[in-house]
């Protein structure tokens, strides 16, 4: 799978766009693309997605 972030975020299989979802599967398959090989943490999800939540 080739997947490219700079402008609009693209996934290719082959020959063949593959969908990507929403804007938030976006982010979240552009953050595991960016750390790939390295753990991306359940907090570092949530804070990226939801970053109008409060603060604890």
């Amino acid at each position: 799978m080739d997947v490219r972030l700079l402008g609009a975020p693209e996934a290719w299989w082959g020959p063949t766009q593959v969908s990507l979802g929403t804007p938030k599967q976006q982010l979240v398959l552009a953050m595991l693309a960016l750390h790939a090989g390295r753990v991306v943490t359940i907090d570092s999800l949530v804070d990226e997605l939801w970053t109008d939540r409060l603060a604890p």
